[in-house]
């Protein structure tokens, strides 16, 4: 190889390592506006849920926590609540114009739970296997029947009563992360 192909070839290959870095300064940047966009709270999880309650379960509910920094937006975000009969969701709550209470919680659930803020419908949670998953994303994203996706996922909770795991419904958590039994002892 001459002197001017080993130039010409060191100059394309310059060009698109530096393309490559731009390209990945956009990515980034355009992930973490994403988040700012969505509330900005990293430490967003889905603290509690119970979803099997002692007879009618007129006291379901999902609590959200921020890590205690407190009235942090949940604009931006949305709970779903995933079948897994078929995978697919069957509610979406959007969490819109919200924010949590001064010590970082934010509840959602039945009438018959004080501290929720958002309500559903009594028995509106399903029994299991099934899963809470809490996206950065629109509440229109996620009509009745949606696809389970981890797309934009901030946390979720895969949870049954006394029923075997369902695979599927596990891709939503980390590796290792257990199905939770609402019906154990």
């Amino acid at each position: 190889m001459n002197t001017q192909q080993q130039t010409s070839n060191l100059s394309l290959f310059t060009i698109l390592v530096s393309g490559l870095l731009f390209c990945g300064f956009i990515l980034f940047s355009a992930h973490a506006y994403a988040g700012s966009l969505a509330g900005a709270s990293t430490s967003l999880i889905i603290n509690e849920v119970d979803a099997d309650t002692p007879g009618d379960d007129t006291a379901e509910f999902v609590e959200l926590f921020d890590g205690g920094s407190g009235n942090t937006s949940l604009t931006g975000y949305t709970l779903v609540l995933f079948n897994g009969s078929n995978d697919q969701s069957y509610l979406a709550i959007d969490l819109d114009g919200h924010s949590t209470d001064a010590n970082g919680y934010f509840v959602i659930g039945n009438s018959a739970i004080a501290s929720a803020v958002i309500t559903f419908a009594n028995g509106a949670m399903q029994q299991g296997p099934d899963a809470v998953a809490l996206y950065a994303a629109d509440a229109t994203n996620f009509p009745n029947r949606t696809a389970l996706t981890t797309v934009n996922l901030v946390d979720a909770l895969v949870y049954d009563t006394n029923d075997a795991d369902d695979a599927e419904l596990l891709t939503l958590l980390n590796a290792g992360q257990p199905q939770v039994n609402e019906g154990g002892a």
